[in-house]
C-alpha cells in the first residue's frame, strides 16, 4: 500500500488530479470501526460525509450525521 499511495500522490500532482486527505495521528487503520468509543471515530464519520460531498460537488449538513456508535439489541 505504501508504494501505491506514493505513486498515486505523484500521479495526482503530475496530472493535476485534485485529492483530499484526512489524517488521524496515532489512530490505527479502521479505528472508527474497531474502537468506536474514540473521539477520532466521531471526527472520521463527519469527515467521511464531507469528503463524499466534496467528491460529488455537494455540501452535506454535518448536523444530520450520526457521529457516535450505538449498540443495539438485535
Amino acid at each position: 500500500m505504501v508504494h501505491g499511495t506514493r505513486n498515486t500522490k505523484t500521479g495526482n500532482v503530475e496530472y493535476g488530479v485534485k485529492t483530499k486527505s484526512y489524517i488521524y495521528p496515532g489512530a490505527p487503520h479502521g479505528h472508527w470501526a474497531f474502537f468506536p468509543f474514540l473521539k477520532s471515530g466521531d471526527k472520521f464519520r463527519v469527515e467521511q460525509i464531507e469528503g463524499m460531498g466534496w467528491l460529488l460537488g455537494k455540501t452535506p449538513d454535518p448536523t444530520k450525521v450520526v457521529t457516535s456508535a450505538k449498540a443495539t439489541n438485535a
